[in-house]
């Protein structure tokens, strides 16, 4: 059996004996890929969410697109102790991870060492929008001492957001 695959209109499984029709699987294929990079480093001591002003713009073509969302840079918490760093993905102004005090991500240091080590993270938004969306990543210190930095060294930091029809 042969397998039509049509990028305008999905996966199409061709008719067979006994079945009356081609069925096609449009829902869950990618509309549109947006990528960003930066080299951009970021600190803060700051225990509220601080915007890292590294973002990517979407316009979903459907109000009832889903945008797979993908981030992550190498981080750096130093050996202060006790520093945590987390991140998140703000739409707009509002946080939309699931638990808005932690955001996507945390990285903890001990008492005796710096820890690098990157972060990435994984959503699925539902903006409910046609209308061009920003995602633009924040970060965090809640822990009790130190300054931590996003995208250390010049290392490389990456945002894709991706249209997925629902």
């Amino acid at each position: 059996m042969s397998v039509i695959i049509d990028g305008t209109a999905g996966i199409t499984f061709p008719v067979t004996a006994g079945r009356a029709s081609a069925t096609q699987a449009s829902s869950g294929r990618v509309l549109q890929v947006v990528t960003a990079t930066s080299t951009t480093e970021f600190s803060t001591s700051s225990s509220s969410w601080v915007t890292t002003s590294f973002s990517a713009s979407i316009t979903p073509s459907s109000s009832s697109s889903k945008i797979l969302i993908t981030y992550g840079a190498n981080c750096r918490v130093p050996s202060t102790g006790g520093a945590l760093i987390n991140s998140t993905i703000y739409r707009g102004g509002s946080n939309i991870a699931p638990t808005t005090n932690r955001g996507f991500t945390q990285l903890q240091s001990s008492t005796a060492s710096q820890i690098d080590s990157a972060q990435y993270a994984t959503y699925i938004d539902s903006p409910s929008t046609t209308s061009s969306t920003t995602y633009t990543v924040y970060i965090q210190n809640t822990g009790t001492a130190g300054t931590i930095r996003w995208c250390v060294d010049g290392s490389y930091a990456s945002i894709t957001l991706m249209e997925i029809v629902a």
